[in-house]
């Protein structure tokens, strides 16, 4: 018997368009567009189907565009007769993780996601940052690499073996980027103007926690385990939510340590519920015995 994982993508994979075989195909997809258009008084068809990808790729409007589509693609998972054992999200990700896991309701879900994307807008308006894939070096000499700015860049994404981003001011990544090249890797700057998940995002997690803890009900444990960020490893029982997801936005995501410890757990089979199949193609270049299931087998 196989033990099956959702995963969520995180902002990056947004694209116009998204969601759109999904709606055509699926009720529940439709009903998840209503209910979060509802919630968030926005348009979503709009924003996901229509509007142009400079102004979709603006954190304001991919979060809430992607999560949209996650929980569309989930509700139609659901309406199928399937059911995960575990769940993970990449960043944005995690807050779709958090619903399917039973800590959050969708609509409380879509108005964090709503706080949190305006604060790292908020943020990346006045912070500038930039951010770049580092392909072909460990995460470690990465690491080593960086130590010289003095926090002006860090290793900020471990996505899969000799696979990081790099996040901090454009001049330091600018710099890492030449150091790193200069080792054999390849760089790939991502089309972003914030420094995410580093100490940049300090007023955006300090607005997310206050809003969690004033506007959400108490969160109880989830359900099922939800592998974290933050740790690479299942929440605790009383875990303090609210502190953790703030921490998350200024802290590396764990992803290849995430996926390393659900399969260490028992976990073989992969579902990404949501836009893209990035993170289907991270999950087989750390564990090459998974198997990846395609959202298409479901319509």
């Amino acid at each position: 018997m196989s033990s099956l994982a959702f995963i969520f993508p995180g902002q990056g994979a947004q694209r116009p368009g998204m969601g759109r075989p999904l709606f055509d195909a699926h009720p529940e997809a439709r009903r998840a567009f209503a209910f979060a258009g509802e919630n968030l008084c926005r348009d979503m068809e709009a924003l996901c189907f229509d509007t142009p990808a400079p102004s979709l790729a603006r954190t304001e409007n991919a979060q809430p565009a992607l999560f949209t589509v996650s929980m569309a693609a989930h509700w139609v998972c659901e309406a199928a007769g399937l059911r995960p054992s575990a769940v993970a999200g990449f960043s944005l990700g995690e807050c779709a993780a958090l619903c399917a896991a039973g800590y959050l309701s969708w609509a409380d879900g879509l108005q964090l996601v709503r706080v949190r994307a305006d604060a790292m807008q908020q943020a990346a308006d006045t912070h500038p940052g930039a951010m770049a894939a580092v392909l072909g070096l460990p995460w470690d000499t990465v690491e080593s690499l960086c130590h010289p700015s003095g926090g002006a860049v860090r290793p900020v994404n471990d996505n899969a073996p000799g696979q990081c981003v790099v996040a901090g001011t454009p001049d330091a990544v600018d710099g890492l980027s030449r150091a790193a090249a200069g080792l054999g890797a390849k760089i790939v700057p991502l089309p972003v103007s914030a420094a995410f998940h580093t100490p940049d995002m300090a007023g955006a997690g300090a607005t997310l926690e206050a809003f969690m803890r004033r506007s959400l009900p108490p969160i109880e444990h989830g359900a099922i385990p939800l592998y974290a960020n933050l740790t690479g490893l299942p929440l605790a029982p009383g875990a303090d939510l609210p502190a953790i997801m703030a921490a998350q936005m200024q802290n590396p995501v764990r992803w290849r340590q995430s996926i390393l410890a659900m399969c260490a757990d028992g976990i073989d089979t992969f579902v990404e519920v949501g836009e893209g199949r990035t993170l289907s193609a991270l999950v087989r270049r750390i564990d090459r015995n998974a198997k990846i299931l395609p959202l298409p087998f479901i319509s």
